[in-house]
C-alpha cells in the first residue's frame, strides 16, 4: 500500500495535539486508579509517538 493510500493523512501538528489530549486522559485515569484507561491510553501514546518519530517528527 502506498504511503498515504486512500486514508487521509493527519498533519504532524494535529498528531501532536491529539497526543497531548490522550496524555491528559491518561493522567485522569492515573489519578483515579483506572487501570483500564491507563493501559488503553498508554498504548495509544506509544503508537502516536512512534508515528511521529518514523515520519521524522519530534516529540516534545
Amino acid at each position: 500500500m502506498e504511503k498515504g493510500g486512500d486514508c487521509p493523512m493527519m498533519s504532524e501538528e494535529k498528531i501532536k495535539i491529539l497526543l497531548e489530549d490522550i496524555k491528559s486522559v491518561y493522567m485522569v485515569g492515573y489519578f483515579k486508579d483506572d487501570l483500564t484507561t491507563e493501559a488503553e491510553k498508554w498504548g495509544q501514546i506509544e503508537i502516536l509517538e512512534r508515528v511521529l518519530l518514523e515520519d521524522g517528527g519530534s516529540i516534545q
